[in-house]
């Protein structure tokens, strides 16, 4: 197996017959979602974005926020997961100097550029379009200048998080011998133990982080999850690890991911709505809040990655395709999702039309502009993007 030739920031490291196809598809179906999840968020989920436009009934918003919720319960941290066991044969392949450069090249590049050149431009649209901002770009920059005040990389703050967690374990590895114990198989007091872990660590880290809140522009509250798989990850030390899953775990995972789904609903109708209580502190709302999260992370990663490797039969190359482009997709989904938005900002149509238009719109164009970009951006690019 060639597992090991795949280096973990790497959308497009090695030539067609040494891919590993179906993670190919987890990492594409995990990019594409994330677009999809943004425009949720801009027509009605909880969360934070460059541009909201929140005027939808109560029932579209609770049905956005379950869909981005359900995401937030898994899949951020499963892109921790899929590179970081990649992390440990990237390392020892090419070296520390080598493996450093290439981790700044691939990680820190697009994490500047963006900070620097996409993120001002986008939040200037969201001041003039959601706050009526009636001055020049420039008297943005003056009067607010988000460079000077706050390093922004919006959505690749998972870039810049990736890139510290490497140097880390580059760090760890420094300090103490190298570990033999590698995580053979997947076992049900494992995987119980990391939910109980995950659930305890959300509920204390939103005592003093809640949902919402941001430190150096992260937003903690969620780290737990993120931490615990890239450990995860580096313990299974390959993706042979993948491989290595019991099918058999598919269907109890599939049921606990949609009870995980199905729960968000139900809280918030419990609780009368959706409230502070749910952010964190000593309330019920947010101790069941962080048990279903606790619970469904797992599954939800479980149940995903052998959707792809055993239930889903998707061409090799259309695989290929996703995989090679869904690093730059992540990187330059977030222009084309708001101009794509501001586009249909006064077309009178239902929220949730707009949501299905958007994304529609926001998949193609990303896909478009990634794969142009890796096809004729030139080796400077490709050294960057794959």
């Amino acid at each position: 197996m060639e597992a090991h030739k795949q280096d973990f920031a790497s959308t497009i490291p090695t030539p067609l017959l040494g891919r590993i196809g179906y993670l190919d598809g987890v990492r594409g179906f995990l990019s594409l979602l994330v677009i999809v999840h943004h425009v949720a968020v801009t027509y009605g989920g909880a969360g934070i974005w460059y541009y909201i436009e929140h005027s939808g009934p109560v029932w579209v918003k609770l049905l956005l926020t379950t869909f981005v919720t359900l995401n937030r319960f898994y899949f951020m941290g499963l892109f921790f997961l899929l590179a970081a066991v990649f992390t440990p044969g990237s390392l020892a392949r090419k070296g520390e100097v080598d493996f450093v450069q290439e981790r700044c090249r691939r990680l820190g590049i697009p994490l500047v550029l963006f900070a620097l050149l996409l993120s001002p431009p986008l939040g200037y649209l969201a001041r003039v379009y959601q706050d009526n901002f009636k001055g020049s770009f420039g008297e943005y920059l003056t009067l607010e200048p988000p460079l000077l005040k706050d390093f922004n990389p919006g959505p690749l703050w998972f870039v810049e998080a990736l890139l510290v967690f490497s140097l880390l374990y580059l760090l760890v590895r420094r300090l103490q011998p190298r570990s033999t114990s590698v995580l053979k198989e997947v076992t049900t007091w494992q995987v119980a133990g990391f939910a109980v872990l995950l659930a305890v660590l959300y509920f204390f880290v939103r005592l003093v982080y809640p949902l919402g809140t941001f430190a150096w522009h992260l937003q903690l509250a969620y780290f737990p999850q993120y931490i615990l798989l890239f450990a995860v990850g580096v313990w299974a030390g390959s993706a042979e690890f993948f491989a290595r899953l019991n099918r058999r775990w598919f269907w109890p995972c599939a049921a606990l991911t949609a009870w995980g789904a199905a729960m968000v609903p139900s809280l918030v109708l419990l609780n009368g709505g959706i409230d502070d209580h749910f952010l964190g502190g000593w309330h019920w709302q947010a101790a069941a809040l962080c048990l279903v999260e606790g619970v469904t992370c797992p599954a939800a990663c479980i149940a995903v990655l052998l959707l792809f490797r055993d239930r889903i039969s998707v061409g090799r190359r259309l695989q290929a395709f996703l995989g090679e482009n869904s690093y730059a997709v992540y990187i330059v989904h977030a222009p084309v999702c708001v101009l794509a938005a501001l586009a249909f900002r006064d077309i009178p149509l239902h929220p949730l039309g707009k949501f299905f238009v958007v994304s529609l719109l926001g998949v193609g164009l990303s896909l478009a502009v990634a794969a142009s970009l890796r096809r004729w951006g030139g080796k400077a690019v490709r050294a960057v993007l794959g």
